[in-house]
């Protein structure tokens, strides 16, 4: 069998090439939506002036780069509506299940790490960042019930980085770019590998304040082992993500993790687009 081919060796070299292509799609895009608006007539007339933008976007060459536009902001469209709408049944979900004196508690005793912290009732085993401008960590009665103060403690550090770094807003802004530009892989994969480290870095957060890895590895497997349900909402979630390298670097703390950034195959299916509207950009120049 042969190996995967990956660029984990050398990330940084690997995140250049995949925003060098975005920024090339985007570029192309912005470049043939200018070159078609200055191709319209100045005509005071309305009807020649429709149909001859109808005529430049539908029946010329730019067919191939209109139609990536137009799915690229119909899925931006969506995808932007159906967070907005997630994010608010998350906020009505945690207003009215809120415990405001168990918030303000668990939000003094953590002063110093600067994050809000709502608890709600709910029996399920919950721990969420969530917020865009002004994160906060969502906890369930369920979970603090569930765990002993110092597993807590190291949930709520995990949590807490995310807050401090705003990755909710990097996530949502992620995700649905990946959407969007969903002819050009690379960048989901990208995504993926932002996830990745956004989870492990808080774990290494964690486990600097609390001097062991040893807290959060007991939390960790405790979910894993009893299939914690997905929260009914919106955020980055303490569990589902990363899982396998988190656990590896729980149990070697010391061992480099291999991340891999993307596929080989997922950077030359991205080319494929660029390349294609590079082609018919030099057409309209010739």
């Amino acid at each position: 069998m042969n190996k995967p081919n990956d660029f984990s060796h050398n990330p940084k070299i690997s995140l250049t090439i995949a925003l060098l292509i975005c920024a090339t799609v985007l570029l192309q895009m912005g470049y043939n939506v200018l070159h078609q608006i200055k191709d319209v007539p100045s005509d005071s007339d309305i009807t020649p002036l429709m149909m001859s933008t109808i005529r430049d976007a539908l029946f010329n060459h730019e067919i191939f780069i209109n139609a990536f536009i137009a799915y690229s902001l119909i899925i931006l469209s969506y995808q932007t509506i159906k967070q907005f709408f997630l994010y608010r049944s998350w906020g009505k979900f945690v207003s009215s299940n809120e415990l405001p004196d168990l918030s303000i508690y668990y939000t003094e005793k953590n002063v110093d790490l600067n994050c809000r912290i709502k608890v709600v009732s709910d029996s399920r085993k919950i721990a969420v960042t969530s917020g865009f401008f002004k994160p906060f960590i969502v906890l369930s009665t369920g979970l603090i019930n569930h765990f002993n103060e110092e597993k807590l403690n190291a949930i709520i550090l995990h949590e807490s980085f995310h807050c401090l770094k705003r990755h909710p807003l990097h996530n949502v802004m992620l995700c649905i770019s990946s959407k969007s530009l969903i002819y050009v892989p690379i960048v989901k994969e990208l995504v993926q590998y932002y996830q990745i480290w956004m989870e492990l870095n808080a774990d290494r957060f964690a486990i600097a304040k609390m001097g062991s890895e040893s807290p959060l590895g007991h939390v960790l497997l405790d979910l894993i082992k009893n299939q914690t349900v997905k929260t009914p909402g919106y955020g980055l979630h303490f569990s589902h993500t990363a899982i396998n390298y988190r656990i590896q670097q729980l149990m070697d703390p010391e061992r480099q993790l291999q991340v891999m950034v993307f596929r080989k195959k997922a950077l030359y299916a991205s080319l494929i687009v660029p390349v294609l509207m590079g082609i018919i950009i030099i057409m309209e120049c010739i």
